[in-house]
């Protein structure tokens, strides 16, 4: 019995026990059982990242820029249909505005 632990004491004493083992040990582990990451989580160089952001900066500038353009033509359309009680004049030739102002803001030469 005392050879037997004896020959375990030397072989702990003498094995390489320090952390670059163990690491390499589980490199080797992890190499054989690990497979590719899935594309989601790979991450792409730099450039790419910075050329894919500014992409999408560009697509969203552009897709406001076509919302602003169909309201505005929205508005266009419905202000072509609508009649313009601006233009229009009252008895006294002051534009129909002007009469919902009060009193003291109408202009006398209007």
């Amino acid at each position: 019995m005392d050879s037997r632990w004896r020959r375990k004491q030397e072989r702990a004493m003498t094995s390489d026990l320090s952390w670059n083992v163990a690491a390499e040990k589980y490199e080797k582990l992890m190499g054989k059982i690990a497979l590719d990451p899935p594309p989601a989580l790979r991450r792409p160089a730099p450039e790419l990242l910075e050329a894919a952001a500014s992409a999408a900066v560009a697509e969203e500038e552009e897709g406001q820029w076509r919302q602003s353009e169909k309201r505005a033509e929205r508005l266009r359309r419905r202000a072509a249909k609508a009649p313009c009680d601006d233009t229009r004049r009252l008895d006294n030739d002051l534009p129909a505005w002007m009469s919902m102002l009060p009193k003291f803001l109408q202009h006398p030469l209007m």
